[in-house]
């Protein structure tokens, strides 16, 4: 379950350093358009590489507090039971689509909570989540070695309707207040 970018193999020492691209979880089974997306560590976030396209890039944690302005966690959680063990608290009202990806732990990397949250990178370690059980979003600050999903912001308020990341994947976009976010987890 844990993958190497630079191996191709399953590799869990190498998944928590900072040369590690991402580790991930394999969804196909679960959902075979792999609509949870990768869980990242914190290094790819500042990573030379840059995992985001040109005219793109990871939240900071103004901008989501400024999205945290605007909508609240049950606003961009997704109304689909398949994401969420529970929907109680979701209404997907701005298409963010929020999905229960779920999380890898520091320091052993045990995979938990699917279905049940999601958080999303931001830079210098920043993160934003939802839980299930909740109506509003948190902020907070982990190791880089915990797994996450990303979701890009766009540099510009200008919104196409659609982002293609690095390796070729596009993904459906929504503006939120004066931002354009991306509407899935990055893959």
């Amino acid at each position: 379950e844990l993958f190497s970018a630079a191996t191709g193999t399953f590799d869990p020492t190498y998944v928590g350093s900072k040369n590690s691209l991402y580790n991930f979880r394999n969804y196909q089974h679960i959902q075979p358009n792999g609509g949870y997306g990768r869980l990242y560590n914190g290094y790819v976030v500042n990573d030379s590489r840059n995992i985001a396209p040109v005219g793109w890039h990871v939240p900071t944690i103004g901008e989501f507090n400024t999205l945290n302005s605007v909508a609240t966690g049950m606003q961009l959680k997704s109304t689909n039971p398949d994401y969420w063990i529970d929907t109680y608290y979701a209404s997907d009202a701005f298409e963010f689509n929020s999905v229960g990806s779920g999380n890898r732990y520091y320091p052993d990397y045990r995979f938990l909570m699917l279905r049940m949250n999601c958080t999303y990178w931001g830079t210098n370690g920043n993160y934003m989540g939802q839980n299930y059980e909740s109506a509003t979003s948190i902020i907070g600050t982990d190791p880089l070695q915990v797994g996450y999903s990303i979701r890009l912001v766009k540099d510009d308020s200008n919104n196409t309707g659609i982002m293609t990341d690095n390796s070729g994947y596009t993904y459906k976009t929504v503006k939120i207040g004066n931002q354009v976010w991306m509407a899935s987890n990055l893959r």
